[in-house]
């Protein structure tokens, strides 16, 4: 049977994406250890959606989509992996249902969804625009939570070196980011740029199932390699409740892998 990753991105083309070649088929699940994924809870949030279409590529593709379809594919690569994902939004949609339309409510209520399930990651995905109808820019950036520079940027620079080899993508940088998905999201949080939107090529490559499927591989492999490292944790403290005696007293603590 298809792979339930294939399955999840199959119901997704209506819209701005065409049909187009079936993704390759080369990358398995089942030939890599995802012990260290399971039980994980994973936000996948697929940037715009909505009366927010993001950028647009000059053949009419809309950002909103690409996003989705990437998160579908990883959705489906972290369930077979056994990691509990959860995406923000599933269709062409958005979360916040005032009106009118007010974008801080919108991404306030993306970072509320991971908050809610007590998320292990969040992960925000786009695609970026330069603002021109046919861009010479295509940088590969992956922002990490500016508060967080421990947990969020060791993920953020696996997920970066992934997505280079998947996508085969260079310049590619790791950035810290005080997005309002970021710093409002209490897990550890990242939202990726796998590439520009009006790239003067990407229009084309974009429309793609195989190019969003390598896309989702990258983010996969650089959360599977984050957590396959073991994530530390404060096993030890002291003190650890109020001191009155010392001024400044001795402080010790201990970590342990997770």
């Amino acid at each position: 049977s298809l792979p339930f990753a294939l399955l999840a991105a199959a119901c997704l083309w209506s819209g701005c994406i065409k049909q187009a070649l079936p993704p390759s088929v080369e990358f398995r699940i089942s030939g890599f250890d995802t012990a260290a994924l399971r039980g994980k809870t994973i936000v996948i949030d697929p940037g715009h959606g909505g009366p927010e279409r993001g950028a647009i590529a000059e053949n009419g593709l809309c950002e909103a989509e690409v996003n989705l379809g990437v998160a579908l594919y990883l959705w489906g690569f972290l369930k077979d992996a056994g990691a509990l994902p959860v995406l923000t939004r599933s269709s062409d949609t958005c979360l916040f249902k005032g009106e009118p339309f007010v974008l801080r409510s919108e991404l306030e209520v993306r970072a509320a969804v991971s908050n809610a399930a007590k998320a292990d990651l969040f992960v925000s995905i786009h695609h970026n625009s330069d603002g021109k109808e046919r861009g010479e820019r295509n940088d590969l950036m992956v922002f990490y939570k500016m508060s967080d520079p421990g947990c969020s940027r060791d993920v953020a620079r696996e997920v970066c070196d992934a997505l280079k080899e998947r996508m085969h993508a260079e310049p590619a940088s790791v950035q810290p980011g005080n997005y309002l998905v970021l710093r409002t999201a209490q897990a550890p949080a990242i939202l990726g740029e796998a590439s520009y939107m009006n790239y003067k090529s990407n229009s084309e490559k974009l429309s793609y199932h195989r190019t969003l499927n390598a896309e989702a591989q990258g983010y996969f492999m650089g959360i599977l390699r984050y957590y396959a490292k073991g994530v530390p944790t404060v096993s030890f403290s002291a003190p650890n409740q109020p001191v009155f005696i010392e001024a400044r007293p001795r402080i010790a603590a201990s970590l342990s892998a997770g």
